[in-house]
């Protein structure tokens, strides 16, 4: 891990992010201001066929990976540089990693993102929805059911990476033609386009509705509808419900929660700057955290299981004490909830 990356909690790395998006660029930048060579048709796959999995030891599909990213739109903070520090990690999932890879060493997880606001009431910020990992599961499933062993089902998979991957770089404007491109950048494969035109529709409909998304995510950065203001509270405790939920449709999945801010709520009735600024040490701050906890959920673990990253926390007009101890304060909160704790400057190679 790189050294602006400070590990607190014996944390781990809950995932590693790059890629590329001419796309994704613009979109990012709104934010802040051959034919296919087939061969044999698609016979039904057999049991004795599917015996040759347990002998190849044909892969498994890793847990999902759900995300969940908060931006602060407060005036305490910078919008435009929370969103850069966010940047690469909304990219990568984008760009086609988001379908996972059973078949590389190691294996790649199915991903799904996000994107929360924090605002002056934040439950009525909303959700974006950029990526499902529904698509990586469906795609496998397909995979598994219409190949009869790795020799087959690896190029397939490669197919379906190499289309998701290249087909985001552009905006997909007919899912039609999108389809027909995915065929044939599926390369030569052992089943016929009529059969391959499922896998393309799933690819094309993820593409479309994430670029969909993106659109929605730079008209509400560059013009909220909702009143600006710093409940940060109310943003985590919305993120985490919902985690909670996606974990209901994909159980055992990874859950990890990346907040973009500098953590100050200012919501009156918390008194949030008045009682950090009152603590006179550290122990008394993470007291404070740990009470909060106990008010708020009881005496439970209500975010076990989950990674939480704070990441641009310097991103902000406050001064460095008081950063310092808001970031004191939170650390302990999430780790008396059972949360592990990684804080970062970016998502760059993550």
């Amino acid at each position: 891990m790189k050294e602006n990356q400070a590990k607190e909690g014996g944390s781990k790395n809950p995932s590693r992010k790059s890629g590329p998006g001419s796309l994704r660029v613009l979109a990012l930048a709104a934010l802040a201001g051959a034919t296919v060579l087939t061969s044999t048709g698609c016979a039904p796959v057999t049991d004795t066929d599917k015996g040759v999995f347990v002998d190849e030891g044909f892969p498994s599909m890793p847990s999902p990976e759900i995300a969940t990213y908060i931006v602060d739109l407060s005036g305490s903070t910078y919008p435009i540089q929370q969103l850069k520090a966010l940047g690469s990690g909304i990219e990568e999932f984008i760009s086609g990693s988001s379908l996972g890879d059973p078949f590389r060493s190691p294996k790649l997880a199915p991903k799904s993102l996000s994107i929360q606001f924090i605002t002056q009431n934040s439950a009525n910020a909303g959700r974006i929805s950029l990526v499902s990992a529904e698509t990586g599961v469906e795609l496998y499933n397909f995979v598994q059911s219409k190949t009869p062993n790795l020799d087959q089902a690896k190029p397939l998979w490669d197919g379906f990476m190499r289309a998701r991957s290249e087909l985001a770089s552009s905006s997909v404007e007919d899912l039609a033609s999108c389809q027909e491109q995915a065929i044939d950048l599926f390369g030569q494969q052992a089943l016929s386009q009529s059969v391959l035109r499922e896998p393309a529709r799933l690819i094309c409909s993820d593409i479309y509705r994430s670029q969909v998304a993106l659109q929605q995510l730079g008209e509400f950065v560059a013009n909220p509808d909702v009143p600006l203001g710093s409940d940060v509270y109310g943003a985590i405790d919305m993120a985490v419900s919902n985690l909670k939920r996606a974990d209901m449709q994909f159980p055992m999945s990874q859950k990890t929660l990346v907040i973009a801010s500098d953590l100050i709520d200012q919501t009156p009735r918390r008194g949030f700057k008045e009682r950090i600024k009152a603590s006179s040490n550290n122990d008394e701050i993470c007291g404070l955290a740990k009470q909060d906890v106990i008010d708020e959920y009881g005496k439970t673990l209500p975010f076990q299981d989950l990674f939480v990253v704070l990441v641009g926390q310097g991103n902000s007009r406050a001064d460095v004490q008081l950063l310092n101890q808001v970031r004191k304060y939170w650390t302990c909160y999430f780790q008396s909830a059972g949360a592990e704790v990684i804080q970062t400057t970016d998502l760059n190679n993550y």
